[in-house]
């Protein structure tokens, strides 16, 4: 996932929306939390500014490219 997350994530349009699965811990499959796609979406993309989470969904999660504020260009 890391390495597909700094080939793809760039190439994002603004406004475009992700879907990642194995990134929460549903409550029916608490190995989720072992996997390394849970564990770098923790420790990395959802500190990514570029995104913002907007549902998440039994172990998925969605989010959309955001706009950099003030100009109107994406990071």
């Amino acid at each position: 996932i890391k390495r597909d997350w700094a080939d793809w994530s760039p190439r994002m349009a603004v406004g475009g929306i992700i879907a990642l699965h194995d990134t929460r811990l549903p409550a029916h499959n608490s190995r989720v939390v072992t996997l390394g796609s849970h564990q770098y979406f923790e420790s990395d993309i959802r500190q990514d500014s570029r995104f913002e989470i907007i549902e998440q969904v039994d172990s998925l999660s969605i989010l959309r490219r955001r706009e950099r504020s003030g100009t109107g260009t994406v990071s």
